[in-house]
């Protein structure tokens, strides 16, 4: 049934509203941590995918005064117009962190951890680059089961504990193998 109304709600904004003067603009997520594309215009029932602070949007149209629908990554769905703007936020700072605080924070980083997303997306640039982490999902901002696991790679590889948990001798080790990778296209706040 779940994948029906899917369906059926990417047919009838194929079809029925295309013509929007204002649809396919770039929206940017701005709820934190992070915000859920949802099946229907509810938050109540499931949500189809998590959208990370920061992910960019295509916006499609206004559903009603609270909701509008989106696509994310090829999926469409609703999404409250208040989790939404038009600004990248992350073209609101310097987006390159300069040491290991500014790179991965002060606190411990470890799977489902409210961790700020950015944290998250350098140690995941670091595993990618290692080769340790996927790129599907790739640098997603979320500290997952598959960062987890490619955390405690790394760890092992590097004579460390395999915790699965980036304290400070994780994260130092970290910078040191991937500072350059970081301070040329890593993010910090």
């Amino acid at each position: 049934m779940k994948a029906f109304v899917a369906v059926l709600l990417t047919l009838c904004i194929a079809f029925s509203f295309s013509t929007s003067a204002t649809a396919d603009e770039v929206r940017y997520i701005n709820g934190y941590p992070d915000t859920f594309l949802r099946q229907d215009a509810s938050t109540t029932n499931p949500y189809l995918e998590r959208m990370p602070y920061g992910s960019s949007v295509t916006y499609i149209y206004d559903y009603n005064d609270e909701w509008c629908v989106i696509e994310y990554y090829g999926q469409y769905g609703f999404c409250k117009k208040e989790f939404l703007q038009e600004e990248d936020p992350y073209d609101l700072f310097d987006p390159r962190p300069y040491d290991i605080e500014s790179a991965f924070g002060t606190s411990v980083l470890r799977r489902g951890n409210d961790t700020p997303r950015f944290q998250v997306m350098n140690l995941q640039a670091c595993l990618i680059d290692g080769g340790y982490l996927s790129t599907d999902p790739g640098i997603d901002g979320y500290f997952g089961k598959d960062t987890e696991k490619a955390l405690i790679a790394f760890q092992k590889d590097h004579n460390l504990k395999g915790t699965g948990v980036a304290g400070d001798l994780t994260k130092a080790v970290l910078w040191h193998e991937y500072q350059d990778l970081l301070e040329l296209d890593g993010w910090a706040r």
